[in-house]
């Protein structure tokens, strides 16, 4: 299997019905085990992200990369930079990072932070392996998920119980 099919699979598995279906699961998941705040905030993270992410899309329209393995899959009409995948990577991975979150940083948390970030990294590396985005908006996606995360955590879940 080459680097090429492994990005295929990740970006295959990135498009929208499984990632409703996924976001779906967490919010139930959290909701019905009484975490309902938390389940609330990981809706409003991921939601903002988005809109944030498409805000900026439209307001610079910088396209995607010209030679793009995806350019059949994309719509011709859509915009390049922040990278929405990426921002939202980075943005559960704040999220799932602060669920774990004790008062102390532990070896669990740090594993947990590690496994994450590691997932939101390949998801990035996805999205430039195939020629969707460059590295330029990877970079500022997953600062834009990084920013958007912890803005709302700070405001709305620093009472995390």
């Amino acid at each position: 299997m080459t680097p090429f099919d492994i990005a295929s699979v990740i970006a295959y598995l990135t498009h929208i019905p499984f990632v409703i279906s996924g976001v779906v699961l967490i919010f139930t998941t959290l909701f019905f085990l009484s975490h309902r705040k938390e389940a609330f905030l990981f809706l409003s993270i991921f939601i903002s992200t988005i809109l944030m992410s498409n805000l900026i899309k439209w307001t610079t329209e910088i396209p995607r990369p010209e030679e793009s393995f995806m350019a059949p899959f994309l719509d011709p009409n859509s915009f390049s930079f922040p990278s929405t995948h990426t921002a939202n990577a980075f943005a559960l991975a704040c999220f799932f990072s602060w669920l774990y979150f004790k008062k102390e940083i532990n070896y669990r948390l740090a594993g947990m932070m590690v496994l994450f970030f590691s997932i939101a990294g390949i998801i990035a590396w996805s999205r430039v392996a195939l020629g969707a985005h460059t590295v330029f908006d990877i970079i500022a996606g997953s600062a834009l998920g990084i920013l958007i995360s912890t803005t709302i955590l700070i405001l709305l879940g620093t009472k995390k119980k």
